[in-house]
């Protein structure tokens, strides 16, 4: 298998950890949110999850990854607490697909990379989907091209185009990242130019009215009864269709890639189970 850069640093944490803190501030004569924290606890667990599943990405993959989710993460924090959030991202150049998926009510974030058999895009597409639980709320999706693999250019493309607002994310050093987000009369201005330095030091120069405090970890809800439950209506029709010739089989979840290995056996005592019921 090939290494991921990371993937054998000590540092690594399991999913029971406890993940990214970012704090959500409010910079009052700017009126601009500013989100911030350290995203080394989830993008430790994401190389942690890669080694686990055996699942290999080229070190380019890997970095494109590892930066979107980071990205991701503090665009669920701006987001209200009832949302689930999925990004997916389909590339020209490197020919791969992207998906993220964040649920802000649980505090988790997960996705993965599709490079194999990717129907080719003569442009970068982004889609963004969102829904609530909330009765009644309608589902929001919104499409936008972009031209960049770049996480921060993208997302701040992204934020123009269909948030319609201002938007800057910044690296601020190690695994430390920042968002200022425009609300309205925004001091665009100052957002755009504000340095890194400055970002820093806000709290020296600038009155901050902290909102909240949000933890998000690396984390999926998938198990191998949901898989096995997936793959049962084609194997009930077909079960050569899953299982070929052979006694066995590796499924990955279409959300986070993590491979889940079940048998011919398995499969035919679960479908008899549920025929039971």
């Amino acid at each position: 298998m090939r290494d991921f850069p990371g993937a054998s640093s000590p540092a690594l944490v399991s999913f029971g950890s406890a993940g990214t803190v970012l704090t959500m501030d409010f910079i009052r004569e700017r009126n601009t949110l500013l989100i911030r924290g350290d995203c080394g606890p989830i993008l430790s667990a994401c190389s942690h999850h890669l080694v686990k599943h055996r699942l290999a990405l080229e070190p380019e993959q890997f970095r494109m990854l590892k930066d979107y989710i980071a990205v991701f993460a503090l665009h669920c924090a701006s987001r209200p607490s009832s949302e689930r959030l999925a990004w997916t991202l389909n590339f020209r150049a490197p020919n791969l697909t992207m998906s993220l998926i964040g649920d802000n009510e649980n505090g988790w974030v997960t996705g993965r990379i599709f490079s194999g058999n990717v129907a080719r895009v003569t442009e970068n597409i982004f889609c963004s989907d969102a829904t609530t639980r909330t009765m009644g709320a309608v589902p929001r999706r919104s499409l936008v091209t972009f031209a960049d693999t770049d996480a921060i250019a993208t997302v701040e493309h992204y934020y123009c185009a269909s948030e319609q607002r201002p938007a800057r994310f910044l690296h601020l050093g190690d695994n430390q990242i920042a968002a200022l987000i425009s609300h309205p009369d925004c001091d665009e201005k100052w957002m755009r130019t504000v340095s890194l330095s400055e970002v820093r030091a806000l709290a020296g120069h600038e009155i901050l009215t902290n909102l909240q405090r949000r933890n998000y970890r690396w984390h999926c809800n998938c198990n191998q009864g949901q898989i096995l439950g997936v793959m049962a209506a084609t194997a009930r029709e077909d079960m050569d269709a899953v299982f070929g010739e052979a006694e066995a089989t590796d499924v990955q979840c279409p959300r986070c890639a993590a491979r889940y290995s079940f048998t011919r056996e398995m499969m035919e005592t679960y479908l008899a189970t549920v025929d039971q019921r």
